[in-house]
């Protein structure tokens, strides 16, 4: 099978401009502050077998809604 070079070069154009403005788009927004959204827990959970798990629990601070459970 022959690939025209035209063709080709018209892809990686095409491909190097969405990947330039994908990569714009992820720069040019702002880290979430999860601490400002969360509040943090540390506890060490016993499972059956007698080792106790560590683990992180992240609430949300406002209580307008109801969230789901993970």
């Amino acid at each position: 099978m022959r690939v025209n070079r035209r063709s080709l070069s018209g892809c990686v154009r095409l491909s190097v401009l969405l990947w330039l403005s994908v990569a714009h788009v992820l720069l040019a927004q702002a880290p979430y502050d999860v601490r400002a959204h969360y509040t943090k827990a540390e506890y060490m959970v016993p499972v059956r077998d007698g080792v106790r798990l560590y683990t992180q629990v992240y609430t949300p601070k406002g209580q307008s809604q109801n969230y789901p459970f993970l």
